[in-house]
């Protein structure tokens, strides 16, 4: 299930990155999922490497780095569908989310659990689906 999906985990606390190495492989993703350390890095690969299906991306770097970077790279016309889901550690920082709604897709609390990660793909696949049937009918 969902093995040709190209994920991007982007965050800056390397034990966080560990713990999402040992999610996805303890779950079996079949998936390509590269970790980055910063929003700097993300940026350069945004501009360097196929884009990704899906960017995770830390609530704190979103916060550190500013909403002007996340409405940078949804600004520009091959990114303004890629899909940002922003990994929070609390509900604390709902207010924030709430800040950022245009510009990500989803959300989901720290730590990962494995049903809420499927029901984000069906989620985002269900969308994929109306997108494209949507763009058909007008073509």
């Amino acid at each position: 299930m969902y093995r040709n999906v190209v994920m991007w985990v982007v965050d800056d606390n390397p034990g966080d990155i560990r713990l999402y190495q040992e999610f996805f492989k303890s779950n079996n993703f079949l998936s390509a999922v590269n970790y980055l350390g910063s929003y700097n890095e993300l940026l350069a690969c945004l501009q360097h490497e196929k884009t990704p299906d899906l960017v995770f991306l830390s609530m704190h770097l979103l916060v550190l780095s500013g909403l002007q970077n996340l409405q940078m790279i949804k600004s520009e016309p091959r990114f303004e569908n890629l899909p940002f889901v922003a990994l929070t550690s609390s509900d604390e920082e709902q207010p924030i989310l709430e800040d950022v709604a245009h510009y990500i897709s989803h959300y989901l609390t720290k730590p990962l659990e494995i049903g809420k990660v499927y029901d984000l793909f069906s989620t985002m696949e269900s969308l994929a689906k109306f997108r494209e049937g949507v763009v058909a009918k007008h073509a």
